[in-house]
């Protein structure tokens, strides 16, 4: 009886210190957890304000100017002069220009002067209807829609794609397409948060993504290498039947740098997931796509290393391309464009 009751009052003496210390525990954390929270959220909110200034900052992208989808300079048509070669470029955020402040700086309107320089007489106009987060897909349904209105059907067409038929397939870049902002702020809250929390734990633990077997890569590599070839020929039936030229080109990215090592885009890779392993199982397939496409007769260019030999930053993030990286591009697209409207 003795040993039960005292090992009752054990019991029970030992649960009111753990109460109590729960208790100085809890007034204690609270303030403490309430300020973490309040500075996580400050944090999160402000980073969410400097990424939608960034958005803001960029032109709509939802109206279409006169001449495309973002403006092109540097041309030599105007109304009156004899019928312009049109040329019809088709793209991501990389050929519409995402995070460039002037319209000049757009590979686009570089061809555009080059061209002009070279050719006046063939009175180029490229037509820029480059699309964030479009995929070749899209650029097709794109391409079909002009067509259609059969009022400035285009000479030639231009594809430039690579990185959205891959990142596209990945849960954040779907998440990413989306878009937009909450006008709610506790949506903002939420959302900020999220990201935050995101990125804390693939800071500490590390990306559960990374640990995807090879065997997985690489058969969702070869479905987007699929995707990609079926595209192609697609877009080769298109222009085929309207007496279009068509130009495609796989475009370059910091994930086809080489050697990355000593580059100032190498910060860029960090915290992709699997990402580089994907991009780098489908582009050694788009590349066997291309020669595929070129033995069929369909002028398919890899400009995946163009940026290889030079060393100067090209990239302001994983695949948006500075002026510099844009002025490297419409180089390396000039000659096969010119060879294409000289030998028409």
């Amino acid at each position: 009886m003795w040993k039960c009751k005292n090992g009752f009052l054990l019991v029970q003496y030992t649960f009111r210190l753990i109460l109590r210390r729960l208790k100085f525990l809890a007034f204690s954390l609270i303030p403490a957890i309430v300020l973490l929270a309040l500075f996580l959220g400050a944090a999160a909110l402000h980073w969410r304000y400097r990424e939608r200034q960034v958005r803001e900052q960029t032109p709509a992208l939802d109206s279409a100017c006169a001449n495309g989808y973002r403006q092109t300079t540097g041309g030599c048509w105007s109304v009156g002069q004899p019928r312009p070669t049109r040329i019809m470029l088709l793209g991501g955020s990389t050929t519409f220009g995402w995070r460039l402040e002037s319209d000049d700086d757009t590979w686009a309107s570089i061809l555009q002067k080059m061209l002009c320089e070279t050719i006046p007489d063939k009175h180029p106009l490229v037509r820029n209807f480059g699309m964030c987060a479009d995929d070749f897909d899209a650029e097709i349904g794109r391409l079909e829609s002009e067509i259609s209105r059969k009022e400035n059907l285009p000479d030639i067409v231009v594809f430039f794609n690579g990185f959205n038929e891959i990142a596209g397939t990945l849960d954040n870049a779907r998440t990413a397409r989306r878009g937009g902002f909450s006008s709610h702020f506790l949506g903002e809250l939420a959302t900020a948060l999220r990201s935050v929390a995101v990125r804390t734990r693939f800071d500490f633990l590390g990306n559960p993504e990374n640990r995807i077997p090879d065997r997985a890569i690489s058969a969702q590599a070869r479905a987007i290498a699929e995707d990609y070839q079926r595209d192609i020929f697609r877009a080769e039936e298109i222009c085929s039947t309207c007496g279009i030229r068509l130009l495609i080109f796989l475009q370059p990215t910091v994930l086809t740098l080489a050697p990355l090592t000593g580059r100032p885009e190498i910060s860029f890779v960090a915290g992709l997931g699997p990402l580089p392993r994907l991009n780098h199982a489908a582009y050694s397939l788009f590349r066997e796509t291309l020669a595929t496409a070129r033995s069929a007769g369909v002028k398919a260019y890899d400009l995946s290393h163009v940026f290889d030999a030079d060393k100067k930053q090209a990239f302001m993030d994983v695949c948006h391309m500075n002026s510099h990286g844009n002025e490297i591009v419409a180089q390396a697209i000039y000659p096969h464009l010119l060879d294409s409207i000289v030998g028409e």
